[in-house]
């Protein structure tokens, strides 16, 4: 009795700070499955309450479900970017430094120069590996060794994140080039910036849904969002406009994510899959009775399906 009045007690809460009641849905029960805070906390400073248009539970009840939605969409690609990054470092460890341990992670292969410790860098990757779990186990008490692609797969996004930043011009050439293609036209100066920033875009949020937190409407810091210097190159009235994005459209938000997936996807089946899930998710919501109210808080355009349609034709 004491765990229902608690749940009570936080639907009289959400009551007096100006949320109306939708006797449609049994709210309290979304309450102990989901909490307080991640159906009303989460979105308090996004949600207009006092407008015009109030918000009911149904309304915070719809948010929260897209949102979720959104995520576990979203996740799984860059789940997808991280394996293929992952696999590119591989192939450069295979190829150019060895298959043991002390060979691909020899500090000379790295840049000794740069601004990132090299050693640190690879110390802290080799905490994450569990020598004791299967297959490391088995390679080690057979092969006498860990190749590149176990001890890859095993790290965290970070780590890995990392292990680019300390990798040679060469190498980082190699990386950056598989990811972005048909760009002749620009420098690879340009690229490595507009890549390095990326895998800092990709990680923030990442951790945003990784720690369940709200993703619509979720803004990285600017000087952490993507370039103005790169992302020039796509702007157009169907894409992206100057003025868009110079009034924060795709320059640190989730569509600016959205972008990244097309533009960092180097399978072309992936980024049609990934335009055509989302085109139904925006679909299944925008037609529900509370799609276009909640969907224009989310800040994501209603057209947004068919700009990522014309950025992946551009864009490989």
């Amino acid at each position: 009795m004491q765990i229902d009045r608690f749940y009570e007690e936080l639907e009289e809460l959400l009551y007096s700070k100006g949320i109306t009641e939708n006797n449609d849905i049994d709210f309290l029960n979304d309450l102990e499955n989901h909490g307080y805070l991640n159906l009303y906390s989460a979105y308090k400073k996004i949600l207009n309450i006092d407008s015009e248009t109030p918000i009911n539970t149904k309304d915070l009840k719809f948010i929260y479900t897209f949102d979720f939605d959104l995520q576990s969409l979203v996740f799984k690609y860059l789940i997808q970017f991280e394996i293929s990054l992952k696999e590119r470092l591989n192939y450069i460890m295979c190829t150019k430094f060895g298959y043991a341990e002390h060979e691909y992670l020899a500090k000379d292969n790295y840049n000794t120069s740069g601004k990132f410790n090299v050693e640190n860098t690879i110390n802290n990757a080799l905490l994450k590996i569990r020598y004791d779990e299967y297959p490391i186990k088995h390679f080690i008490n057979n092969r006498k060794l860990v190749p590149p692609w176990l001890f890859l797969k095993h790290i965290p996004f970070g780590n890995v994140q990392q292990l680019y930043k300390i990798l040679k011009s060469e190498e980082k050439s190699s990386v950056v080039n598989h990811f972005i293609t048909n760009h002749s036209s620009l420098t690879i100066d340009l690229k490595k910036e507009f890549f390095d920033n990326s895998l800092e875009y990709i990680r923030h949020y990442r951790n945003v849904i990784a720690h369940a937190n709200r993703f619509i409407n979720h803004n990285i810091s600017t000087d952490r969002g993507n370039k103005k210097s790169f992302l020039k190159h796509y702007f157009s009235e169907s894409i992206l406009t100057e003025y868009e994005f110079n009034t924060s459209l795709c320059r640190n938000d989730v569509n600016g994510l959205f972008f990244l997936i097309i533009i960092l996807t180097p399978s072309k089946l992936l980024r049609d899959r990934f335009i055509f899930e989302l085109d139904l998710l925006i679909r299944q919501y925008y037609e529900a009775d509370e799609g276009k109210k909640i969907m224009h808080i989310s800040k994501i355009p209603e057209n947004i399906v068919d700009r990522l349609s014309e950025l992946n034709n551009l864009t490989h």
